[in-house]
């Protein structure tokens, strides 16, 4: 059972779904699936226009019988050389183009005295021509320019172009990005410190404004300002690309802290605070001491959208789910990087819209987790998805639940705010402490005073309840006890049923399929919000498993 559960590399599922592949600011567009042939410098002269240079055939010969004019006078001088066709010779080399850039077309006409040319776009989306041959690059794609001659319109020549984008909008970055780097074959950007020594920094990936995306970026900090403890780095939202003041920003965010652990927060901005980040701070749990961050150190992160669920990531790892914040409910947004009191170097920066693929990542197994292990020496999640708490000599945090937990990732294993029931199987290896252990799970409110929890006990001869601040401990003894109806088995089953009627909250337990005499909900009677939820041990070496949530 000390299995360590894999981690699934998110763009390996890209390679599952043919054709669709990450976009980055030095790969072709997705906005074709090919490039045009191009036929480059080439002159189309029809066929009846063609001199033959060959010797005509025995069959061709004109007859002898024909009769001839008298009017024309016969040569006895060799037919003359083929006549000279007219060509247009395109003398630029250039294969792409930035969007925002211009491009001169250099031709050369030859073998007529006409030379009068038009110029014409494939695709005045991606790029126009102008009547002097100047070409203005306008948004991603191929085109091709085709230079055709007034006088023969048989004549013409093309040039294929690829035009490219910057990854990021260069408009953004509140001043406080170097972009220099950003058209090179690795893209990458900078903070500075021109406007200020330690900056706050957005940098929007470009074109993707939606409610449907994956982006991902590494980050490599060199400087950190250890003075404040939510310095970060984050990949998260925002909306409004064109309201710089007015605009909200959402995201996961990482920190180094001040000597703290590192940690983690939601973080709304520019810099809004809350219940939000009360109820999302991780604080060196999840193994975040023991994953190489640090200066100089490349982190990955990465953010998904499906419409009004957000999945964000770690070095591949799910690290957090949000499903209830209303903030961007049916508004487009777009995935954007943010660093505040951090300096760093941002690379790798790719983003996928493809729905065939952002559907498969939803439904992968690493996206689909529900749970994370507070301390990976003490909880332990298995393949299958069972919590297996260990820790034979009963020291601290055997007997704190905060940290001897198996949590939500943020609002993935939670109770929605309707009818609703969690259930889950258990069974105890041992009880450390027979009076006061336990396994269990707890509720914790997700607004609303989000640090108000609850928390059911099923000890060796009886369930508990108590309703307490997560901020705080957990009281020694439970506030209700609930006796057994019958002998507990090897593997118990419980359920909790939670139902909402005119706004007010009542709970029903099952233990084994026997409803157990449960009728208090104390302050939690007039909450109807969600909770989310954690899998609980205290002072018990155990297992729970197969646990999940149904709708009533």
């Amino acid at each position: 059972m000390k299995k360590a559960l894999p981690r699934l590399s998110l763009l390996l599922v890209l390679s599952l779904i043919a054709g669709c592949t990450p976009r980055t600011s030095s790969e072709t567009p997705s906005t074709s699936t090919e490039p045009p042939v191009s036929t480059s410098v080439s002159a189309e002269v029809s066929s009846e226009e063609l001199v033959s240079s060959e010797t005509p055939t025995p069959s061709e010969t004109p007859s002898s019988e024909a009769p001839v004019s008298s009017e024309v006078p016969v040569s006895s001088e060799s037919p003359s050389s083929e006549a000279p066709v007219p060509a247009i010779i395109i003398d630029n080399d250039e294969e792409d183009l930035w969007v925002g850039d211009n491009l001169q077309l250099d031709i050369t006409v030859e073998n007529t005295a006409n030379d009068a040319v038009t110029y014409a776009s494939s695709d005045e989306d991606v790029a126009t021509v102008d009547e002097t041959g100047k070409i203005t690059a306008l948004s991603e794609g191929y085109v091709i320019i085709t230079v055709t001659l007034v006088s023969d319109n048989t004549v013409k020549a093309t040039l294929s172009l690829l035009v490219k984008d910057t990854i990021l909008d260069t408009n953004f970055g509140f001043g406080n990005i170097d972009y220099s780097h950003i058209k090179d074959e690795k893209p990458y950007i900078l903070t500075t410190k021109e406007n200020t020594y330690w900056p706050y920094v957005e940098g929007v990936f470009r074109n993707v404004l939606s409610q449907k995306y994956y982006a991902e970026a590494v980050f490599t900090p060199n400087e950190i300002n250890e003075g404040w403890v939510w310095n970060r780095m984050s990949l998260g939202h925002r909306d409004k690309l064109d309201d710089e003041a007015g605009h909200k920003f959402r995201g996961l965010a990482l920190s180094y802290g001040n000597g703290n652990p590192v940690k983690i927060v939601m973080k709304e901005g520019p810099d809004d605070w809350g219940d939000t980040t009360d109820r999302s701070q991780v604080w060196g749990l999840n193994n975040l001491n023991n994953r190489n961050i640090g200066i100089d150190k490349p982190t990955k992160l990465a953010t998904l959208r499906d419409g009004n669920k957000y999945y964000y990531f770690l070095n591949d790892e799910l690290m957090w789910m949000e499903q209830y914040d209303t903030r961007f409910l049916d508004v487009d947004t777009a995935p954007t990087i943010l660093l505040h009191d951090v300096h760093a170097k941002v690379s790798d920066m790719a983003v996928i819209t493809d729905s065939a693929v952002i559907d498969a990542l939803v439904n992968s197994d690493e996206v689909s987790r529900l749970v994370y292990s507070t301390l990976h020496d003490n909880v332990i999640l298995a393949e299958d998805g069972s919590v297996e708490f260990i820790n034979n000599e009963a020291k601290w945090p055997f007997d704190n639940i905060k940290d001897n937990s198996a949590k939500s990732l943020g609002d993935a294993f939670s109770l929605p705010a309707v009818d609703a029931s969690v259930s889950f199987d258990y069974k105890v290896n041992n009880y450390a402490d027979p009076d006061l252990g336990f396994l269990g799970i707890t509720l914790q409110r997700w607004s609303h005073g989000p640090n108000a929890a609850m928390t059911f006990r099923f000890g060796i001869d009886k369930a508990g309840f108590n309703t307490w601040d997560a901020n705080g401990d957990l009281p020694v003894t439970s506030s209700v006890n609930i006796p057994y109806k019958s002998d507990r088995l090897e593997t118990n089953s419980v359920k909790i049923e939670r139902i909402i009627t005119e706004g007010v909250t009542s709970f029903n337990v099952y233990l084994n399929g026997e409803k157990l005499d449960f009728d208090w909900a104390g302050g939690e009677a007039n909450y109807a919000g969600p909770y989310t939820m954690w899998l609980n041990s205290k002072i018990t070496n155990g297992i729970i498993s197969n646990y999940k949530v149904e709708l009533l």
